[in-house]
């Protein structure tokens, strides 16, 4: 539950995950029953133990996000792109462009945009104060792209 100890979170794969301040966190991503997950976990011991801090992140409780990447940028957690979907693995994926922030260390989240850079199954990285995805696709049914990089910050305020 959240705030309790708990030995792991739940199987999944397409989670995010990012490392700050000798912490992990990680968080989404899907399991084999097709359950979408907008959750984050810490672990300040290596990984030996897990604490959930956040049930939903994006605050919509019905849906999971899946193949987002994240990153850490001056204090500053970020969470960029990925798909959402209906916990229940049904509905069609639809692309989920927002970028979420957390400077509470995952327990509260706080939507950056309204989907401004859409992008899933990418990779994000920072260079000096500014986001940096790269790759992806800009489309769930289109082919993943190459180098292409998109970026993010350099006139905006990140935090």
């Amino acid at each position: 539950g959240i705030g309790g100890k708990s030995d792991m979170f739940s199987s999944r794969y397409g989670f995010w995950s990012v490392t700050k301040d000798d912490v992990i966190y990680v968080g989404g991503g899907c399991d084999l029953s097709d359950y979408f997950f907008s959750d984050c976990w810490t672990s300040s011991d290596g990984g030996k133990s897990w604490r959930c801090v956040c049930k939903s992140m994006t605050g919509d409780k019905k849906k999971g996000i899946i193949y987002a990447s994240a990153v850490a940028l001056e204090g500053t957690l970020i969470v960029a792109g990925g798909s959402e979907q209906p916990h229940n693995g049904v509905d069609a994926l639809r692309l989920h462009g927002s970028y979420w922030s957390s400077s509470t260390g995952g327990v509260s989240w706080s939507k950056m945009n309204d989907e401004e850079f859409q992008r899933t199954c990418h990779a994000a990285t920072v260079c000096g104060r500014e986001l940096i995805v790269i790759g992806g696709s800009d489309d769930v049914d289109d082919e993943i792209g190459g180098g292409d990089a998109k970026t993010q910050g350099q006139d905006q305020d990140l935090v």
